[in-house]
């Protein structure tokens, strides 16, 4: 018995530095996922997607849908739900990865460039996605070569 105890007490003394090594592990994770949630918080990153989702709406319509997802979401709990996603998903390392890159000035650069870079490409993607659904509705043989590409 006192062997059982002996070697139960062992095993437990031997695991409680490797808790105290996650604790502090998750510790710092959530501080650079905080950090991270300073340098691109989740409401500036909705606000862009649902911005970008009005541009494709008749200009009467933009501010009145801008305005209605703005009400309809809980930016707070977002904001949490993001930390804790980040935090339970990524390692240390790569959360450190993250904040150093994104916030240098060349990702900072990347960040204000990105929604022209793709409202530039939304036309043509969906001009694309028409087609093909076209070509599908309508029986056209799919296996032919895509426009521009002769």
């Amino acid at each position: 018995m006192l062997r059982l105890f002996l070697s139960a007490f062992v095993v437990f003394a031997m695991s409680v530095p490797a808790f105290a090594q996650d604790d502090a592990d998750m510790t710092k994770r959530r501080e650079l996922a905080i950090e991270m949630h300073k340098i691109r918080p989740a409401r500036e990153q909705v606000s862009e997607a649902v911005e970008q989702v009005a541009r494709n709406l008749p200009p009467a319509d933009q501010e009145r849908f801008i305005a209605m997802v703005d009400k309809a979401f809980d930016y707070a709990a977002l904001e949490k739900m993001s930390v804790d996603t980040m935090v339970d998903l990524f390692t240390t390392a790569e959360l450190q990865a993250m904040v150093d890159y994104f916030g240098s000035p060349e990702a900072k650069a990347v960040a204000q460039k990105l929604p022209i870079y793709q409202e530039k490409l939304q036309p043509e993607i969906i001009r694309m996605l028409d087609k093909a659904l076209a070509d599908e509705r309508f029986g056209i043989n799919a296996t032919s070569a895509p426009a521009g590409s002769e």
